[in-house]
């Protein structure tokens, strides 16, 4: 999902099981994420300048990569 003009993700996200990696790349108005898919292996985001939090990681056993870059508002990651 790159360079959309999305603010929020769906909460349906969490339902696709085979999911491994989600990139995200200026997307410059989305400010979160909600829970993710637990076999998510990698996650990219790169200039979410609006985003503010990530969900709670914990769940994702399989999660390998969490690459953050130019993502200035992002002042919580749960369970980090």
């Amino acid at each position: 999902m790159s360079q959309t003009g999305i603010c929020n993700f769906l909460d349906s996200i969490h339902g696709l099981s085979q999911l491994k990696e989600l990139v995200l790349q200026d997307c410059k108005r989305l400010k979160s994420i909600p829970e993710l898919p637990s076999r998510l292996e990698r996650i990219y985001a790169s200039g979410c300048i609006e985003m503010e939090k990530l969900p709670n990681l914990s769940n994702l056993q399989n999660l390998s990569l969490l690459m953050l870059m130019e993502c200035h508002r992002l002042s919580e990651i749960e369970d980090l």
